[in-house]
């Protein structure tokens, strides 16, 4: 069975990694926030509501 420990170890590397890469981003964003300013719950959900319109837009 060293096969099936191989894929675990891949896959606890794989979910490691990418909650490194998210915790990155998440520090990334917690900067910008405190050096630029912060944005209202609001401005976020119509930024991505224009997002999801554009491809839409593209897609058709």
């Amino acid at each position: 069975m060293p096969n099936i420990k191989s894929i675990l170890d891949i896959q606890d590397y794989e979910r490691a990694s990418a909650a490194l890469k998210l915790m990155n981003e998440l520090a990334k964003g917690k900067r910008f926030g405190e050096e630029k300013g912060w944005h209202i719950a609001s401005e976020i959900r119509a930024h991505f509501r224009e997002k999801v319109n554009e491809g839409a837009v593209k897609k058709a």
